[in-house]
């Protein structure tokens, strides 16, 4: 098995396990829509802290906490608290650049990009792993860049990379 099929494996037994866990400690309203749009409706403070406190949790939570950073995002339309997890790792002459787009509150993942590069003498261009966006209510959407990832990201969840 590869290492991002190891890793994604990893990534999503553990999320997975948070999920089980916050399942029975959150009140979100069943009635949230199905579909991530630009709204003028504005997140309250209480909602923000309570997903920066959810996002970070789930952060420190992951067992790649020093590989890793993150920034999170609350669409009040939605009623859903995003997470963009990023991790940069260099295994030997391997360098592996991952970003993933979660709910933090149910672990489900909505985007996720992975690419590596070789360091030693070989061309330094970067091999694309995965480069996919599901937006809540929409089909998925394969990408082809790091660019591309991003401004699908920020579009439909509201995240950036750190």
């Amino acid at each position: 098995m590869n290492y991002m099929k190891q890793r994604r494996i990893l990534i999503l037994t553990f999320f997975g396990l948070v999920a089980i866990m916050a399942d029975g400690c959150r009140g979100r309203s069943a009635s949230l829509r199905e579909t991530a749009s630009p709204t003028a409706k504005v997140a309250t403070l209480s909602e923000q802290k309570m997903c920066a406190d959810q996002a970070e949790k789930m952060y420190r939570e992951s067992s790649e906490v020093s590989d890793s950073t993150y920034t999170n995002h609350y669409d009040p339309t939605d009623g859903v608290c995003y997470i963009e997890l990023t991790t940069r790792q260099r295994l030997g002459q391997v360098f592996s650049f991952h970003l993933m787009v979660l709910d933090a509150f149910e672990g489900r993942i909505y985007g996720e990009y992975g690419d590596h590069l070789t360091l030693d003498n070989r061309p330094a261009d970067p091999k694309l792993d995965e480069c996919s966006v599901k937006p809540r209510g929409q089909p998925e959407a394969k990408c082809g860049s790091l660019d591309e990832f991003n401004q699908l990201a920020l579009r439909h969840f509201g995240t950036t990379p750190d």
